[in-house]
């Protein structure tokens, strides 16, 4: 007797935060060894359906960030009655990371925007003010024509570093250029800006430091950072290791050119 499995993976082009397309390629293999036969169908932005509900074994939604949730979440609303029947008929919905808070009755991101929900699962989400966020967190705070301001978060278990600073596109760009030659072909990278004994524009470097055959990687932060303080000008420095992974630092690399958009809020992780 032979087995078929029929899986639909939803948005997996703007939901991958962490590379969670993963599971997708996990559950082949192992049906693989099992001889179950996997038919694959792919969804997403402006696409029309081309597959009926009842024949779905499975639907596979990874995770991203508040704003591209909000984008999912109000073009999943298409779908609402279709998605609602087949949870009632159970059939299985595989929601990784963040990705369940869409189907909830109320959800409210970073900002406390409410965004529009399926209202299929019976949950509330609301984002606090500390959340965990990995190892390096950019959010852009500020904007103008040439330049804009971004906050950057940057935690290891020993150091919390939160530093603002200006920047502009092509900083930006360097950044996410210089990883991904990293990633694809292990070119060592050193990103630097702003500058010494600065309050507006603190130095901030960014470097490769060690890569494993299995992926692990360790890059070395440092920050200084001058303020005044009572008439008195104070120097601030602190330099440390980073851990993260080949997936998850190739995805940093790919959201940050979202930075240059004409939007404050954006933000762009890369989590351990």
């Amino acid at each position: 007797m032979s087995f078929e499995l029929n899986i639909v993976d939803m948005y997996s082009d703007i939901l991958n935060i962490y590379g969670d397309i993963g599971n997708l390629k996990c559950i082949k293999k192992r049906c693989e060894w099992r001889g179950i036969k996997v038919n694959q169908k792919s969804y997403s932005l402006n696409h029309d359906m081309s597959f009926d509900y009842e024949d779905i074994d499975l639907i596979l939604i990874g995770g991203g960030s508040d704003r591209t949730q909000s984008i999912v979440s109000n073009d999943l609303l298409k779908q609402r009655n279709d998605l609602e029947n087949y949870v009632e008929n159970e059939g299985v919905i595989l929601t990784v990371c963040g990705s369940y808070q869409m189907f909830g009755h109320e959800y409210y991101d970073v900002n406390g925007d409410n965004v529009s929900c399926l209202e299929i699962f019976d949950i509330k989400t609301v984002s606090q003010e500390n959340r965990l966020i990995g190892n390096i967190l950019i959010e852009k705070i500020w904007y103008d024509t040439d330049f804009y301001e971004v906050q950057i978060i940057m935690n290891t278990e020993q150091i919390h570093c939160k530093i603002k600073t200006y920047i502009v596109d092509e900083e930006i760009n360097a950044l996410s250029q210089k990883i991904l030659d990293y990633v694809k072909n292990d070119i060592g990278f050193y990103w630097e800006i702003g500058e010494e004994d600065s309050d507006s524009c603190p130095k901030i470097i960014i470097e490769s430091f060690i890569k494993d055959i299995s992926g692990h990687i360790v890059l070395n932060a440092s920050c200084q950072l001058q303020s005044i303080e009572e008439n008195a000008k104070c120097n601030y420095n602190c330099k440390f290791p980073i851990k993260t992974e080949v997936g998850l630092l190739y995805n940093f690399a790919k959201e940050l050119p979202k930075l240059n958009e004409q939007e404050v809020g954006i933000c762009v992780h890369l989590w351990e």
